[in-house]
């Protein structure tokens, strides 16, 4: 009987190596994503373990009830405040999306005569999808060319 080609790997060419390495890597990823629930609870104890050795038992919170720890405390809740206020005060004082809302639409005429460029070119340049815009130093178009 001839071999079956899982008995004989060396017999798979190049594409079907390349697919069962693939397949076989996200077996192992699979595997440590459901793996990794169980690592979790596995940490989640020894960090209870060492909490509560290092905590309750050996009265480590006293450590943390120096001057300068409370001290450290008091100046990041200080910024933190800081930091509420100045985005309340930001958000109170930017009217920018107000002025926004009664902006109306222009139409390609008055669009047209505000640049001076002849209404059947803006027609023209709308459908264009690249174009190249030159202004002088007043800010009107001085040449327009489609690429």
């Amino acid at each position: 009987m001839k071999s079956l080609i899982i008995d004989s790997p060396e017999q798979l060419n190049l594409r079907q190596k390349y697919a069962h390495n693939i397949f076989r890597l996200l077996l192992v990823l699979t595997w440590f994503y459901f793996l990794m629930p169980v690592l979790t609870l596995i940490n989640w104890f020894f960090a209870y373990t060492f909490f509560e050795q290092n905590f309750i038992l050996l009265e480590g919170y006293k450590e943390y009830q120096s001057p300068t720890t409370l001290t450290y405390l008091t100046v990041i809740a200080a910024m933190f405040i800081w930091i509420l206020l100045w985005v309340n005060v930001n958000k109170f004082f930017d009217r920018k999306g107000e002025a926004k809302n009664h902006l109306t639409p222009v139409s390609i005429t008055e669009m047209s005569s505000y640049f001076k460029v002849e209404l059947n070119k803006v027609d023209e340049y709308q459908k264009c999808k690249n174009m190249e815009v030159h202004f002088d130093q007043d800010g009107n178009i001085t040449e327009l060319k489609q690429r």
